[in-house]
């Protein structure tokens, strides 16, 4: 797992552990926000931005990392399924570049 992936994922769960909760800013978007550009299969997603600045998605009760790359490479297997797919793309799957732009907002 690299490096920067366990520390946001660590940086998450100290935040979760807080009694503030420290998730940051937050906001539920949906499939009509972006619309073609939708690059998930469920119609609702919660974004976030972190106090340290960590960005991250909620779907279907999961919550993953966005680690600023439109099309990461390595995808954990659960995140997958609420991934569209666009066999064009470079890993298969469609363009996360617009969620994160979304939670990347957050962070102000």
């Amino acid at each position: 797992m690299p490096r920067s992936l366990a520390i946001a994922g660590l940086a998450l769960l100290l935040a979760a552990c807080s009694s503030d909760k420290g998730f940051g800013e937050t906001t539920e978007v949906t499939a009509d926000d972006f619309g073609s550009d939708w690059p998930l299969t469920a119609d609702t997603a919660k974004l976030t931005c972190s106090e340290v600045g960590t960005l991250s998605i909620t779907v279907d009760g999961w919550t993953f990392v966005l680690d600023r790359e439109p099309f990461p490479t390595d995808i954990d297997a659960n995140f997958q399924l609420a991934l569209a797919t666009d066999p064009s793309s470079p890993n298969g799957y469609t363009d996360l570049s617009p969620l994160i732009e979304g939670a990347d907002e957050l962070c102000g």
